[in-house]
């Protein structure tokens, strides 16, 4: 029996002597001895610090060499007799472990040392990253868009071309994006982007749409609060009004005392009349309407500033025939006092 195991010739390259092994139940001939020693001279010349495209290369290619010598290996063993040729197998099996050994080491390391060289180009490309940021923090943002754009890609020149071109995409894109973020703290001030660091890493397109949707968010909550201002003014007017209502209803009657009639156009309706002097006694009925006459000129106060702040013609209108209204009636029960 003879088995040949063929080699590479470059001398960079794993490159064993053919193995012969002639057995016929004893071990005729065999060149054991000096493959074994073939073996640990080529295994030391394998190069395990691969940096160039051609390194990694030439790497890949012993790893498979090495896979092919293993695998003579075993076939050898395999084809062989037993009995007289047993120690000659056992030498085999250890060049054969050997030769594994060195192929799973290498093909790790070499792994290792692609991973090394791009985790290195990837670092350098965030390195020229034109973002006020730190280092870590420009790699948790830029990091995976860097990785995928040379993901599955073997060879350097191809990886280092396709960085430089992702970095000046995305310098570009923080440029338009820092310019947009000026112009709009130019305008509006710098309330609304106390988070700007982070708006510079997104597309102007997403910058412009988040501007726009805060600044609607903040038009709606000025105007929510300057209602909520009116109404409590409104509510605090009412009260007081109402307290002073009741302040003039209790307060004594003064003799001669006139009251104005009520108008919601004129500036008489604002003014209080003082009411008559009283006794502790029941009040006679012109005492009692003197004090129905500063209830109803306290009650349309309130009425008059309502008025006044009206701005759409139709409202305005109406509200002036409800005054003439309010006027004529108030003449009228007047007049029927008096007679």
């Amino acid at each position: 029996m003879k088995v040949i195991a063929a080699t590479p010739r470059t001398e960079e390259e794993f490159k064993l002597i053919p193995l012969e092994v002639e057995t016929k139940g004893e071990v005729l001939a065999s060149n054991i001895v000096e493959f074994r020693e073939m073996v640990r001279a080529a295994l030391g010349r394998i190069n395990r610090d691969p940096k160039t495209d051609e390194e990694f290369g030439q790497a890949d290619s012993n790893i498979k060499a090495l896979k092919v010598a293993e695998e003579s290996i075993s076939k050898a063993i395999e084809e062989m007799d037993q009995g007289d040729v047993a120690k000659l197998k056992a030498s085999l099996k250890e060049a054969g472990e050997e030769v594994r050994r060195a192929r799973l080491d290498l093909d790790k390391l070499v792994k290792a040392k692609k991973q090394e060289v791009r985790d290195k180009h990837i670092a350098d490309a965030i390195e020229r990253i034109e973002w006020d940021a730190p280092v870590s923090q420009r790699e948790r943002t830029f990091g995976g868009e860097l990785e995928a754009v040379i993901k599955g890609k073997r060879v350097l020149k191809s990886i280092i071309k396709d960085l430089k071109t992702t970095v000046a995409i995305i310098n570009g894109r923080i440029s338009k994006a820092k310019a947009i973020l000026d112009e709009f703290e130019g305008v509006h001030g710098r309330e609304l982007i106390m988070d700007r660091q982070s708006l510079e890493t997104k597309t102007p397109d997403q910058v412009e749409a988040e501007l726009r949707r805060r600044l609607d968010v903040k038009r709606a909550e000025d105007e929510k609060r300057k209602a909520q201002e009116e109404a409590a003014k409104a509510r605090a007017e009412a009260e007081a009004a109402k307290a002073e209502t009741v302040k003039q209803a209790q307060a004594p009657k003064m003799e001669g005392a006139s009251v104005i009639a009520p108008s919601l156009d004129d500036s008489p309706f604002a003014r209080k009349p003082k009411p008559q002097e009283a006794s502790d006694a029941d009040m006679d009925a012109a005492s009692e309407w003197t004090v129905f006459e500063s209830a109803v000129v306290m009650a349309f106060g309130p009425i008059k500033s309502a008025k006044a702040n009206l701005k759409h013609p139709s409202n305005v209108e109406r509200a002036t025939k409800f005054a003439s209204a309010v006027n004529a009636a108030w003449h009228a029960a007047k007049e029927g006092g008096a007679q």
